[in-house]
């Protein structure tokens, strides 16, 4: 829905190469405000629907699908396992560090960016 930042540096260069920085700073609201007014008449109608039972039901119902779907993407592409062999070392530490967190964040009320901010640095340590 949005412009992705290929779409927007281009047309700030695009812009800038052609009128300057009133071209630039032209270009790119054209480039994104398209894009703000669609996200905001479509946030809007979900708004409004979120209250309706059936739309509370299948959004309800939506939830164990989109789970099941980041965890089959996590396991598919986030571990090394390629071959079949999913129980790799590395594989088993970053299970253990997921649950870690995940019990770290949940019972102990760690604040998530830190959190993020430790496996990042224990994942320096153990794969760098």
């Amino acid at each position: 829905m949005a412009p992705g930042p290929i779409a927007t540096n281009t047309a700030t260069l695009i812009g800038y190469e052609t009128a300057g920085m009133i071209g630039a700073t032209v270009s790119t609201i054209g480039i994104v405000l398209p894009s703000l007014f669609i996200i905001v008449i479509i946030a809007s109608f979900f708004y409004r629907m979120d209250q309706n039972k059936q739309v509370r039901s299948i959004y309800y119902g939506l939830k164990p699908v989109v789970t099941g779907l980041i965890a089959y993407a996590a396991i598919h592409f986030g571990f090394e396992g390629k071959a079949g062999i999913l129980f790799t070392w590395k594989n088993v530490i970053i299970a253990v560090m997921a649950a870690g967190v995940f019990v770290a964040v949940l019972k102990y009320k760690m604040y998530p960016l830190t959190a993020i901010f430790l496996s990042a640095l224990i994942g320096i340590a153990l794969f760098s």
